[in-house]
């Protein structure tokens, strides 16, 4: 029997289960054109130090819960973000021609638990 894991558990477990824990990342000067159909994201590392970042508007889906940036560790801008870690994104994305938030987003399906 093969298990299916929720793709929203890996960020809910660096978030030690509240997504209190996570910083909040602002898209509102998005260079791609997405500003207006982007909520932001809550932006967490896991245990070696990965980052996982979740877009709000599907973290709210999958949970219900709306992710209030004010409540969350911090807030960040994007430019503040892609500054502050050109290094790892330089190694974990693929191209300068998409977004690199989203090159880094794990995408939820329609039922994130696979059941």
């Amino acid at each position: 029997m093969i298990q299916k894991i929720c793709s929203i558990y890996p960020f809910m477990e660096a978030v030690r289960g509240n997504w209190r824990n996570a910083f909040f990342l602002e898209c509102a000067s998005c260079p791609y054109g997405r500003a207006g159909e982007c909520a932001g994201y809550l932006v967490t590392a896991d245990a070696e130090g990965k980052l996982i970042l979740m877009p709000v508007n599907q973290f709210q889906e999958a949970t219900g819960q709306k992710a209030e940036k004010t409540e969350c560790a911090g807030i960040m801008e994007r430019r503040a973000f892609i500054a502050a870690f050109s290094l790892y994104l330089d190694w974990h994305t693929v191209s300068d021609e998409t977004c690199v938030l989203l090159q880094l987003t794990p995408m939820l399906s329609e039922n994130p638990c696979g059941f």
